[in-house]
């Protein structure tokens, strides 16, 4: 970007939004921000609020944000998680708001759809929080729209839909600061920790310290591993750089562990994590990969939570989040960011099973990988379609073969039709490649009817089953187009 718009003219445009969403539901009394919650009115609104929002970990952490704000200033609503907002929710919608008097919230979509919502609902009736980008940033934002990238800010690596709907919870009182944790654990979902040692920049980057200001998050630093899995197994998959003598094998890691008298049980034979690794032992074992060739990357920055016992980690909160949303429990990680303890150990047993069908998914895809001049596909009729999307990521950011290419994803979805998911490496999309408008702009030639689109380097859509082949020889086409 060429040039950068201070954060502040983002925040004054989410208070005229605030300020629209009040009186669009003739919310009549302002909020007494010196009222305790136990003594406050019940304030004086005319319409109910109905969040929608997205079934990833950003998603489901901007309606809980929004629930929660709404819930503290006494403002009735309901919520509803979709995969996508395609055009037959956005019909049911409009009969919504007509029938029931509704006032609609949508967080995590909408940008993409603006067209279709502009179309068929009326103004004084939604309110868009997302963080995609805009097909036309040429415009004014409308007073229904909130979007990050109209004030320079960028969606993709600097603020997640779940910040943009911090703040807003934020401009509606100063006192929702305490839901900072949830927006970081959203930017940790849509992985926008790309700054130094895997920390966060722009707006994420307040956002944050407002976290830690309050004592919700603490940086720690520590190994670039997954902290929960066996010592063994992180370090033979998932080191950040590739060591000769342990990356790729279990029985050499377990050997080097050895060689460093690190146990890899306890007493009671449970395999131990980094988690569990005391100073001396984490000293020695950072040490020891540093005479094996590693370098700068070996160690970064982890948040830890303070209220969501037993999940310390906000990247391992994330996954579970994404993990309930992909299996259809999306009320189950709604409610355990809201403090229910029950529903967060729930979820927990829910991200084991979601690991497994992870892993079966992974063996599938690879199996079923088809080349073609500008990118590669996969299809197979047992991968579901909400989990169509962590796979393509995974395969994108561990294997170097896919990462020379965008590689687009299809599943099977209702009425015929097909779920697309396409991810591309880092490497390409600096060198200009932009996803989410390749497939926008795809589907608008093609009259595909359901809205597309996305980030650089992550997009959807839904076709028909019928236009596959022709979807998949103008997407390759487009992608030439850009290189």
């Amino acid at each position: 970007m060429v040039t950068k718009i201070p954060l502040d003219d983002f925040l004054n445009a989410i208070d005229e939004r605030k300020e629209y969403f009040l009186k669009s539901i003739n919310f009549n009394k302002k909020l007494d921000l010196d009222e305790s919650e136990t003594s406050r009115e019940i304030l004086d609104f005319k319409k109910s609020v109905h969040i929608y929002s997205h079934l990833d970990s950003d998603g489901l952490t901007s309606a809980a944000i929004l629930a929660l704000a709404l819930k503290r200033a006494n403002i009735s609503y309901q919520l509803s998680v979709l995969p996508q907002l395609e055009t037959k929710y956005i019909e049911e919608i409009k009969q919504e708001i007509i029938s029931y008097n509704r006032f609609i919230i949508f967080s995590d979509f909408g940008t993409g759809q603006l067209g279709y919502l502009k179309r068929d609902l009326e103004t004084n009736n939604y309110l868009i929080l997302d963080h995609h980008q805009p097909e036309n940033l040429q415009e004014q934002p409308d007073i229904f729209h909130v979007n990050p990238y109209y004030y320079n800010i960028s969606g993709e690596s600097e603020i997640s839909a779940a910040g943009v709907c911090y703040l807003f919870a934020k401009a509606l009182n100063p006192k929702n600061i305490d839901l900072s944790s949830l927006a970081i654990i959203g930017a940790l979902g849509d992985m926008q920790n790309k700054g130094e040692k895997g920390t966060f920049i722009g707006a994420n980057k307040s956002i944050l310290e407002d976290a830690i200001k309050i004592g919700k998050i603490t940086l720690e630093r520590d190994l670039a591993i997954p902290r929960n899995q066996p010592l063994h197994i992180a370090l033979a998959y998932s080191l950040p750089e590739k060591l000769p003598a342990i990356s790729g094998s279990e029985q050499n890691a377990k050997l080097f562990l050895s060689s460093l008298q690190i146990k890899m049980e306890n007493e009671w034979k449970e395999r131990r994590t980094l988690l569990n690794l005391s100073t001396n032992e984490r000293k020695t074992l950072l040490k020891a990969l540093i005479n094996e060739g590693g370098g700068g990357k070996l160690m970064t920055n982890y948040f830890n939570l303070s209220n969501f016992d037993p999940v310390s980690d906000a990247k391992e909160m994330s996954k579970l989040l994404n993990a309930c949303g992909r299996l259809g429990f999306s009320s189950l990680g709604i409610t355990s960011l809201m403090g229910d303890k029950e529903s967060l150990l729930k979820a927990i047993d829910k991200n084991k099973i979601f690991k497994r069908e992870i892993s079966i998914a992974i063996r599938l895809a690879e199996e079923n990988i088809r080349n073609y001049e500008n990118i590669n596909t996969f299809y197979h009729n047992d991968i579901n379609e909400k989990i169509i999307g962590t796979i393509c990521s995974i395969l994108v950011h561990s294997k170097e073969e896919l990462k020379k290419k965008p590689l687009i994803a299809f599943a099977d979805s209702d009425d015929h039709s097909l779920k697309v998911s396409a991810r591309a490496d880092r490497e390409l999309v600096k060198n200009g490649l932009n996803l989410g408008k390749i497939l926008r702009e795809v589907c608008q030639k093609m009259d595909i009817l359901n809205p597309a689109g996305g980030h650089p380097p992550a997009a959807g859509a839904k076709i028909k089953s019928m236009d596959l082949k022709t979807f998949i020889e103008e997407v390759d086409n487009a992608v030439g187009e850009k290189n």
